[in-house]
């Protein structure tokens, strides 16, 4: 699959929907994921548009909870993904890979 533009896709944490033996509802479940997004701070870009620059696919990336609550969620190869524009990265997370000695 190919994408376009500025576009980012940001692979999105899962949770279990059973905690404990105990089968959540609806309503429970967007509550968690509410909170959830909140407590975001590193995420992992599943892929990038063709116009972006500022990260890659693999990056771990830093983006507002406030940005990150008006991102569309899609589901991408069978799993749960972010969808955000390139300009609402804050910043990327240093790995040994960019890192200059």
């Amino acid at each position: 699959m190919r994408f376009q533009g500025k576009i980012v896709i940001l692979s999105k944490p899962e949770y279990k929907e059973k905690i404990k033996g105990l089968q959540l509802g609806a309503k429970d479940l967007a509550d968690m994921d509410a909170e959830l997004i909140k407590s975001y701070t590193k995420l992992t870009v599943y892929a990038v548009g063709e116009d972006v620059n500022f990260c890659k696919a693999g990056d771990n990336v830093l983006i507002t909870p406030r940005q990150l609550s008006f991102s569309d969620v899609v589901e991408i190869d069978g799993g749960a993904k972010f969808v955000t524009q390139e300009s609402h990265i804050i910043a990327i997370y240093p790995t040994i890979s960019n890192i200059i000695l």
